[in-house]
């Protein structure tokens, strides 16, 4: 469930199933697209304040460079990188 409020007309949205899209109407359009991914938007967003349903720390969290790859994973790519297929090979598979 994600509620928030649009400071200009004072309207609760709350989203609470899947597929789902609710919006103030008022001139500053606070709406909230509840699709496969989640997703507020108005006009001015500075104007909406979120009540409950996100964490406070994801929206004000700036985005940090996380290692995804493992070192074990980059050298996997590195040895792909350079390994060869000889054109024979390819030319002796079937194509069907």
């Amino acid at each position: 469930m994600v509620k928030i409020r649009c400071k200009v007309c004072g309207k609760e949205l709350i989203s609470t199933k899947i597929n789902e899209t609710v919006s103030c109407k008022c001139p500053n359009m606070a709406t909230i697209y509840n699709m496969s991914s989640l997703r507020i938007t108005a006009q001015d967003l500075g104007q909406v304040e979120v009540i409950e349903g996100l964490e406070t720390s994801l929206l004000t969290k700036k985005k940090q460079d996380a290692k995804i790859t493992s070192t074990e994973d980059i050298e996997w790519f590195e040895k792909r990188k350079t390994r060869k297929v000889s054109r024979s090979l390819l030319n002796s598979i079937e194509i069907r």
